[in-house]
């Protein structure tokens, strides 16, 4: 047989393309082929060891003389009886000799790898004296490529963390992880050099073939698996706030052209230049409403493109719990909710300094941007924050920006003259009020022409007040905001009014605020005024922002009748009563701007808001509600249960969690405020019940948990409801987001969840799922947040004992399994769960159910094998269709995707893939979902694995085509009109041949799909393109795609609506009546009626009219 056919020496240089492909650095595999012998590598020691010398730290190398000697009788033994090639033998020498010097620039990376080499070098056998044994022992050849392969598994360990270009940040927090990972490969050589001593036989070899794989694909699993629990429990137990919804929310408000002056400004573009280190901190500043938070949402956007970025939107209604700690915990996570090192980083630090100390808190923080820079930070209304905290943060911000030189920071704010003597040295300013004028008359004229057509005005109506606003954009002074509440201060007035309002614009912002506040104090009747005042004052006083369900209890509580009915008979309308200085924000109310609270409030403005009586009223207003009968702690379950679904619960999580807040904000009230009779007789009615419960020496926890427990009861468990169910009727009491975590301290608590699964993921972080093992611990049942706080415990206290490893359940009582259960599903801990597999089949369905949802969340795919079968078997039994076994997939794929376990979520496609077939109506609904939510996860490592699976199709004519599922509006709507997920949804496109559907009324059905979710571009280009029809439509009663962008109000709609346009689409197209279920027929608008078109002005500068003219030329031209 010709040497190059040996299979021997084709393992060796397959395992070598290994290393090459899983190193996934072509330069460096090259370099490491410079060294092909000892030589060099001893070389390169007596070179380290001289330099440490002269620097006077010289270190222990002779501890890797047995390693490399061990090495070289092996390279000996490759060398001469398997005549291994000389790019084999250079992967023996070279990576050592580079591992080497690269750690040798750290004192504790070279110690720790000089270490490591030394424990493996004594693990290596005597191979010259195995030699003999080649000839008669085959076996021994695949022990010695065995070796190999857990050399360079060593060596490559090491080289992809040593190879990061930041590893010196990252060493003391990552290297134990990979410590760890290279004793499962020692583990490996151990025992390879038992088998070399011994006599080896085939069963030997492929056992240790089997469990060298199984071993490391187990560490790298349980690691991550352990790395996410303990990232999200620090996560639940700290809450950072989140700005991303915010983001949103301002971007959307953005006029088309905003902020196109800064874009194209010299001084922003310089300090959005990398290289330039002159700038690294700037300063966006201008007067009040001059649109500084939303030329913010543009740099966030410009600078994505260079680099990461992290942000927050800081707001007066936060001001009571945003501190600079809270700030600098918020930019933490964000910086490391998407990278795994980060997170492993994070979650090696102390938790208790990380949440109490803010040296501690900044200095993770630098760290983490050293780890990961560039990065640009966007601070946005830092003078909205308490003085005392904005100056805490802004001088932790400044001394984070000195040490990290990857670090550019914006501020955004008022030039207030604390944040002047602060930045005025080390920042570079840039005022924005003086350069935004054709911005503010964009924004004029753009909403004017959707107004006029809104309202419908005659023509010389429209033409007079089109020239009372003319000086409207130069009356602002480079304020948004001016112009925004004049605008919507006449907006509902008639011709008259608004001519009187227009003939005399208001000099100022607070001359705007004072014609409204002066229409609230002429309103009538009296008690209307009063209703108006009362909102106000709750609006500014308020600790945290009420929502609307809460505001509208509030006001129907008699504080002299505690008896009263405080339900809620009808709704308010707070934005009709108190004007355009308040706005609802995803069911809050709050003002506009701060700058509304702070004229409001002042006292020396006509018919101001007294703050102390605001303040009184409130309070009064949440004790009287707390002392009412609905709250009595002797109430039966169903009772409460009842009162839930009448709504007498709305104020309860506000009122029980700010009365005592806002009683000592009235005691610090100077001058001091003496408690009316009032408030002192409801302060002695709430302490009546002087009975500790849960050590409350009130009843107001208990009861909040009673009610958690009911309104959890009535709410549907799943996103498909019961019949009859009362999900509409809470919501319609509680706002869109009902499900309430349970622990009642957590922050998040009063903003809850829109569905229970976000929920019930958010409280299985609040549980600390490190254990003591020692069962007389305090901390056995008690736990800790992360395996380090747990390893500290054990090596401080438990140190000479060894808890044993085995889990004896027959010791424990019925009630201590179910946990226990979750504990081992939770630590990943495989062997102790097969071991109790009969423990597990006696416990409850759900119970079985709620832990392989846990395991697909946060374990491995071994487990989730283990105990997902006997709950898909019940499911399959209890009835008579694949349907309750794919919604089982469904769920707990939901499940892996919220996770972001990537290992679970390949188990959970495969699994499904193989026991489904792929026609059924049912199947491809659920593959639908599966892709909607695999999209949304932003994963393209999920993305390929459940793409693989399907397959384009096969006939010519085939009803309907393979993956057709995929261009449902479920799916279509998942990309949210973000990028990134629509090229993946491209390419799955394109992978299934959807350009060459034969029969093209699907791909029309995509194009209505796009049109009626995300008014996506990007896709309608490509159906457009790929032969759908611009009109398409599967009757004359269905609308087309054009009609549905016409519904939408947004920018994206408007780019969509000309795309179409261009493409031919008709805008006068007529649709049949549509027929209604309970008789009669519907009449259906015209294009030209829809507000969309109503509103394009708005985004397009243009009108309907206008618009369709536009491109009618065009395509002339065309």
């Amino acid at each position: 047989m010709a040497v190059a056919d040996d299979p021997v020496q084709q393992a060796f240089e397959n395992t070598a393309q290994d290393f090459k492909s899983n190193l996934k650095d072509d330069e460096l595999y090259k370099e490491i082929l410079k060294s092909t012998s000892i030589d060099e590598v001893y070389n390169a020691t007596d070179k380290l060891q001289a330099e440490q010398a002269k620097k006077g730290h010289l270190r222990h190398l002779s501890k890797i003389g047995p390693f490399l000697e061990g090495l070289r009788g092996y390279a000996d033994v490759i060398e001469v009886f398997m005549q291994a090639k000389p790019d084999v033998l250079a992967l023996i020498w070279g990576p050592v000799k580079l591992i080497l010097q690269w750690t040798s620039v750290l004192k504790q990376s070279f110690d720790a790898v000089v270490d490591t080499i030394a424990e493996i070098g004594v693990l290596l056998p005597e191979f010259r004296e195995s030699a003999k044994l080649f000839d008669h022992n085959k076996p021994i050849q695949d022990v010695l490529i065995l070796f190999f392969k857990d050399i360079l598994d060593f060596y490559l360990i090491a080289l992809k963390f040593f190879g990061l270009s930041r590893w010196k940040y990252l060493f003391e927090s990552l290297w134990p992880r990979h410590r760890e990972k290279i004793k499962v490969v020692t583990g490996h050589i151990g025992r390879l050099a038992v088998l070399l001593r011994n006599e080896v036989r085939l069963e030997h070899i492929q056992a240790e073939h089997s469990a060298r794989a199984r071993a490391l694909e187990h560490f790298e699993r349980a690691e991550r698996s352990y790395r996410r629990q303990e990232y999200e429990s620090i996560r639940a137990e700290i809450s950072p706030k989140t700005h991303e919804d915010a983001l949103y929310r301002f971007q959307a408000r953005i006029s088309e052209g905003a902020g196109r002056w800064l874009i194209e400004d010299a001084t922003f573009n310089k300090w959005l230049d990398l290289s330039e280190t002159s700038t690294k901190v700037l300063w966006l500043q201008g007067i009040p409403g001059a649109g500084k938070t939303y030329l913010s949402c543009t740099i966030i956007d410009k600078a994505k493109t260079l680099g990461l970025v992290i942000f927050t939107f800081l707001s007066y209604t936060l001001s009571s719990t945003t501190t600079a700690l809270s700030i600098i915990h918020s930019l933490i996570f964000q910086l490391a909710s998407n990278h795994e090192d980060l997170q492993a980083v994070l979650s090696q630090s102390c938790r208790e300094d990380l949440k109490h100390n803010i040296d501690s808190a900044t200095r993770l923080l630098t760290t983490l941007i050293n780890c990961v820079g560039p990065v640009f930070l966007i601070i946005d209304g830092l003078d909205e924050v308490d003085e005392l905290e904005r100056g805490r943060f802004l001088k932790q911000l400044l001394c984070m920006s000195e040490n990290c030189k990857d670090a550019k920071i914006l501020v955004s704010s008022r030039p207030e003259a604390d944040l002047e003597k602060m930045l005025d040295e080390t920042a570079t300013g840039l005022r924005v009020d003086h350069r935004n004028a054709q911005g503010i008359k964009a924004y004029v004229d753009g909403r004017t022409q959707s107004w006029f057509q809104e309202r419908g005005f005659l023509p010389e109506a429209e033409m007079e007040i089109k020239n009372l606003l003319a000086p409207l954009p130069s009356n602002s002074k480079g304020m948004f905001l001016y112009a925004k509440i004049v605008l919507s201060n006449i907006e509902d007035l008639e011709v008259q009014e608004i001519r009187r309002e227009l003939r005399a614009l208001p000099e100022s912002l607070d001359e705007a605020y004072g014609r409204i506040l002066a229409r609230v104090n002429n309103l009538h009747p009296r008690k209307l005024k009063d209703k108006a005042r009362k909102l106000l004052g709750w609006i500014g006083c308020s600790p945290t922002a009420l929502t609307i369900q809460e505001m509208e209890q509030a006001l129907v509580i008699d504080p002299q009748d505690l008896n009263g009915d405080s339900r809620v008979q009808s709704r308010l309308n707070v934005i009709k009563i108190c004007g355009p200085i308040v706005e609802i924000v995803g069911d809050y109310v709050q003002f506009v701007h701060f700058t509304v609270k702070e004229y409001l409030f002042y006292p020396k403005i006509p018919g101001f808001i007294d703050y102390t009586a605001a303040t009184l009223s409130l309070t009064t207003s949440c004790i009287a509600y707390l002392c009412q009968p609905h709250h009595a702690p002797e109430l039966r379950e169903e009772e409460i249960g009842n009162n839930t679904t009448i709504g007498l619960y709305r104020l309860h999580d506000f009122a029980a969690s700010t009365w005592f807040e806002l009683l000592e904000k009235l005691a610090r009230f100077r001058p001091p405020c003496t408690p009316p009779n009032e408030l002192v007789s409801l302060l002695k009615t709430l302490s009546a019940r002087n009975e500790w419960i849960n050590l409350d020496p009130l009843t107001m926890s208990s009861t909040s948990i009673r009610i958690y427990q009911q309104l959890d009861r009535l709410l549907c468990r799943t996103t498909r409801h019961e019949t009859q169910c009362h999900c509409g009727t809470i919501k319609t009491h509680h706002g869109a987001r009902p499900f309430k975590c349970g622990f009642l301290r957590c922050p998040d608590r009063r903003y809850g969840f829109e569905i229970r699964s976000l929920r019930d993921a958010h409280e299985r972080y609040h549980g600390r799922p490190w254990k003591c093992a020692f069962p007389d611990c305090e901390f056995a049942n008690g736990g800790f947040l992360s395996r380090r706080m747990r390893d500290d415990h054990l090596g401080r206290f438990h140190s000479q004992n060894h808890p044993a490893n085995s889990v004896a359940l027959g010791d424990l009582h019925a009630d201590e399994i179910e946990p226990l259960f979750f504990d081992l599903v939770k630590a990943d801990n495989t062997k102790a769960v097969e071991a109790s597999l009969e423990w597990f089949e006696g416990l409850r369905t759900k119970v079985k159910h709620d832990l392989c949802v846990l395991a697909a969340s946060t374990g491995s795919a071994e487990m989730l094998k283990l105990i997902t079968p006997g709950v898909v078997s019940w499911l399959e039994r209890s009835g008579k269709s694949p349907r309750p076994a794919l919604t089982t997939s469904n769920i707990l794929l939901e499940e892996a995707v919220r996770g972001n376990n990537t290992e679970t979520f390949k188990f959970i496609i495969a699994a499904h893939f193989d026991k489904n077939g792929q026609t059924s109506s049912w199947f491809r609904t659920t593959n639908a979902l599966f892709m909607a939510r695999t999209l949304r996860a932003d994963s393209e490592e999920m993305f390929e694995e459940l793409a693989k699976h399907l397959k384009p199709r096969t006939k010519q004519r085939e009803h309907p085509p393979p993956g057709s599922f995929f261009i449902s509006s479920c799916v279509i709507g998942a990309t949210a009109g973000q990028p990134n997920r629509e090229e993946l949804l491209l390419r799955l496109w394109e992978k299934l041949d959807l350009p060459r559907f034969s029969d093209k009324i699907y791909v029309g059905d995509a194009l209505v799909n796009v049109a009626s979710t995300t008014c996506s571009v990007n896709l309608a280009k490509f159906l457009l393109d790929s032969g759908a029809k611009v009109d398409h439509r599967r009757s004359e009663k269905y609308i087309t795609s054009l009609h549905h962008a016409a519904k939408n109000t947004s920018l994206e709609a408007a780019r969509l609506i000309r795309l179409l346009l261009l493409h031919g689409a008709d805008p006068e197209v007529h649709v049949l009546p549509l027929s209604l279920t309970k008789g009669g027929e519907r009449e259906v608008g015209s294009i030209r009626d829809e507000k969309g078109a109503r509103n394009i002005s708005r985004w397009l500068g243009k009108s309907w009219d206008q618009l369709l003219a536009e491109v009618q030329e065009e395509r002339k031209r065309k």
